[in-house]
């Protein structure tokens, strides 16, 4: 249902017509179509920053830690967040905006200089997180995918975690 099919309890009858449409029986009915009038999904969804967590505390627009404004405007409109070398516990929710279901979607993550490589997880797994990270310019790098494979354009966030005050 959530992917255009009419029901979901299929029965163990199916076959192929000699013109290559595929029939289908079902508690309900029976469904049939040709699989090459299946449209291609060719929008990339969008993706969209959520919440941004801090130690597992959400922290929304004008929300005050130790007395100074964490995020002046969402953290989907921002580039760049600074925070303290204590601070460095923290999540950023990535959101697959898309007309069908984004359920089928992929999430790719990564967050350089420390990760290289993408990390793959379905989009449903969408809150990425870090921990223990020494101070640093980090760069956190997001894309999407839709169920055809139509990946979204890349969404970049610099993280900069200060060193201790002592330190610098």
């Amino acid at each position: 249902i959530e992917d255009g099919l009419p029901f979901l309890n299929f029965e163990s009858s199916e076959a192929m017509l000699p013109n290559g449409t595929l029939l289908f029986s079902a508690l309900s009915g029976f469904i049939y179509f040709d699989p090459l009038d299946v449209p291609k999904d060719n929008l990339a969804p969008i993706l969209r920053f959520g919440d941004f967590r801090l130690s597992n505390q959400v922290f929304n627009p004008g929300d005050t830690i130790d007395g100074r404004v964490l995020l002046d405007k969402s953290i989907d409109d921002k580039k760049e967040i600074r925070l303290k070398y204590n601070e460095n516990m923290f999540s950023v929710e990535a959101i697959s905006l898309h007309y069908k279901n984004a359920l089928n979607h992929e999430l790719k993550y990564r967050l350089l200089p420390i990760q290289e490589d993408w990390v793959a997880v379905s989009s449903s797994s969408n809150l990425i997180q870090y921990s223990g990270l020494p101070p640093n310019d980090y760069f956190l790098e997001v894309i999407v995918a839709n169920r055809d494979n139509q990946w979204s354009e890349v969404r970049r966030l610099n993280i900069i975690i200060d060193p201790h005050s002592l330190l610098m």
